[in-house]
């Protein structure tokens, strides 16, 4: 009598399995979370009927990886088709494959990793939502919902550059003059370069980006004429300064996975079209002519050639902040700190020569070459 009683219950649980089985597979639809992840955008799309349909995780990728990494939660909370046997004391498991791999009775961490060479690159796997109960024969897994995954994972599109970097002075706008600064500037084209930002650097980090090393500038933001056609640019600055220094530039990629990580990635040199540009500003670049007559000069320096003192003074009434003396080699031989309209040099210990003067007034920069000990400043000009 027993053993009649007993497989009446194990016939009624493996009936009442079976009837599970039979509900709609889209009724299983567990909330899914990307935990370690090194793509840069996430996108879940469509369901599964859990025979012949994919829901579709879309990653994608930086375009120079080749490797695709993450962990994913997926759990499920029951509802209204938890395990609602009426014995046996029924726990749900979620499972990859067939092969029973969890963490608690609702929570599941998977890992994805694959090699990527391709544009777009798939992974396929089932995730099954089991019920157990002690009381069916052996204690076995029912599987009583299917969600049938695919994981696609994009890589972005890869830039195509042909990109021509140069410097030149910058002027005054009033007067047409030199003020001191050298700019750079880009011309060419792009293609996908969403992306990418041009990062100038200097041995003496000046004319940076505020508490940074570098200053950056995006590359699809610098087109400056309306005109031109798409991802274009024509004599575009992007930098610029007056220090005497060695500059660099370099490309780099800057984005943010969707696990908020920040990625900086520096474009190699001879990659997709790019090369890195470096160049090195003197005193003597930028410098404007010696005007002869005093009255056709804004800054009243006298005398010039000069043997022990310079007097130097606007016209504007401008006061003068600060000063440097350079040699002919570029390196700094003197400087003061003046905050006066009118200011004197004393260069009685200087060699004869030439020597470059920076004075930077309230509203500008300038240089101007002067002479010391030598009577014939036509010779120098």
């Amino acid at each position: 009598m027993k053993k009649i009683i007993t497989k009446f219950k194990i016939s009624i649980i493996l009936i009442l399995l079976s009837l599970n089985n039979g509900f709609s597979q889209s009724d299983f639809n567990p909330n899914i979370t990307n935990l370690n992840s090194n793509a840069v955008d996430f996108q879940m799309l469509g369901s599964s009927n859990g025979v012949d349909t994919y829901k579709t995780l879309r990653y994608t990728i930086p375009f120079y990886q080749n490797t695709f990494s993450n962990q994913i939660t997926f759990a499920h909370y029951g509802g209204d088709y938890a395990c609602n046997f009426p014995i046996g004391n029924p726990t749900t498991r979620l499972q990859i494959g067939n092969t029973p791999i969890y963490t608690s009775t609702n929570i599941l961490t998977h890992t994805i990793a694959a090699n990527c060479p391709n544009q777009i690159t798939y992974v396929f796997f089932d995730l099954r939502f089991l019920c157990l109960t002690n009381q069916a024969p052996g204690g076995i897994y029912s599987v009583s919902r299917i969600q049938k995954i695919r994981v696609e994972i994009i890589k972005e599109a890869t830039p195509n550059l042909n990109l021509t970097l140069s410097r030149y002075c910058a002027t005054n706008n009033q007067t047409g003059l030199f003020n001191g600064y050298m700019n750079v500037q880009a011309s060419g084209s792009y293609n996908n370069a969403s992306y990418l930002f041009l990062r100038t650097t200097n041995n003496v980090n000046s004319c940076v980006n505020s508490g940074q090393t570098y200053s950056e500038a995006k590359l699809t933001t610098l087109s400056n004429n309306a005109n031109l056609p798409n991802n274009s640019l024509v004599n575009s600055t992007f930098y610029s300064c007056n220090s005497s220094t060695t500059y660099t530039v370099k490309l780099f990629y800057k984005r943010t996975t969707i696990n908020n990580v920040s990625i900086q990635y520096e474009i190699s040199n001879g990659s997709y079209g790019w090369n890195n540009y470096g160049y090195t500003k003197t005193i003597k670049n930028c410098i404007n002519p010696i005007v002869l007559d005093p009255d056709k000069n804004k800054l009243q320096l006298s005398p010039n050639p000069v043997k022990d003192n310079l007097s130097l003074q606007l016209k504007n009434n401008e006061k003068i902040i600060s000063l440097k003396i350079y040699d002919y080699s570029g390196a700094q031989v003197k400087s003061q700190v003046s905050n006066k309209e009118i200011e004197t040099v004393d260069l009685q210990d200087f060699k004869k020569g030439l020597y470059f003067i920076e004075i930077v007034t309230e509203n500008e920069i300038e240089v101007i070459r002067i002479l010391h000990g030598m009577m014939d400043i036509k010779n120098h000009l």
